[in-house]
């Protein structure tokens, strides 16, 4: 795993902010719900959110033409 910022990820596409819900992503945002199945994982990373270490995956779902990032 690489370590990266979110501006970075941001400032490669991955702009969406979601969240893992059982068997779904979320996203607070626009309130939307989008099927976990409909994503690829594209890549993990290592990132330091407030002083404390995450694990980032970026994802993207060619069907809903979105890029995003899902912090665990």
């Amino acid at each position: 795993m690489n370590k990266i910022t979110l501006a970075e990820l941001q400032r490669m596409g991955y702009d969406t902010e979601l969240t893992l819900q059982q068997d779904c992503l979320y996203c607070v945002f626009t309130d939307a719900i989008f099927p976990l199945n409909s994503f690829t994982v594209d890549k993990e990373y290592v990132v330091e959110i407030n002083g404390k270490i995450a694990k980032v995956k970026a994802v993207t779902s060619k069907e809903l033409n979105l890029k995003g990032y899902c912090v665990s």
